[in-house]
């Protein structure tokens, strides 16, 4: 599917990955938005251009090779003195991006993570044992996990503190700061989609 056409340009819908959270983000007041781009870049840029044809201004950062999920904020003009909303391109959410930003400069973070909730089922009955003496069986148990959702609020010391365009993925930027900064999760109740199987794309 992506042989020649980059993910965020598949269609959900009619309509382009991408151009489903560009309007989501400009419904919700966001207009400043900046789209990192690397594989077939000439596409989104011609698709979506300045941004002016669909409510917003966009501006473009190029990646000349791979930064990873987050090496491309170091590409951002310095210094951003606002919080920095960050998102995969490859998503569907029904989630307020403007509620998570709300939280984060409420709580003074440095990081706010969007944690969707999903809940997983195990199809067989799970022993606990003590060696092997069975003490409790319990059949098909459910448990409930916060997982990264690709939505993320950022402050400007987080973005600062990255090498200048140094490759790295989100789950290392945040386990680089968890220790020092504030990182908080915010659970994600709301419909949430990651495309990253052709299944989940016709699920979409």
């Amino acid at each position: 599917l992506t042989e020649n056409t980059p993910k965020p340009l598949l269609l959900v819908g009619g309509k382009p990955i991408l151009l489903h959270i560009i309007e989501n983000l400009r419904d919700e007041g966001f207009s400043d938005i900046v789209i990192a781009v690397n594989y077939l870049a000439a596409q989104i840029q011609e698709f979506f251009a300045d941004g002016s044809d669909f409510g917003v201004r966009i501006r473009y950062v190029k990646e000349e090779v791979p930064l990873g999920t987050a090496g491309a904020l170091s590409l951002l003009e310095q210094p951003i003195v606002a919080p920095l909303v960050v998102m995969n391109g490859d998503l569907i959410s029904a989630a307020s991006v403007g509620k998570i930003v709300e939280f984060h400069v409420h709580e003074n973070a440095d990081i706010t993570v969007g944690a969707k909730v999903i809940e997983t089922t195990v199809p067989f009955g799970v022993l606990r044992t003590n060696g092997p003496v069975v003490q409790h069986i319990e059949e098909k148990p459910t448990r409930s996990d916060l997982v990264n959702a690709g939505v993320y609020v950022m402050s400007n010391a987080v973005i600062e503190g990255l090498g200048s365009s140094r490759p790295i993925d989100m789950p290392d930027l945040i386990e680089n700061n968890v220790v020092h900064r504030k990182v908080l999760a915010f659970p994600l109740h709301e419909d949430w989609l990651d495309l990253g199987r052709p299944d989940d794309l016709r699920n979409a």
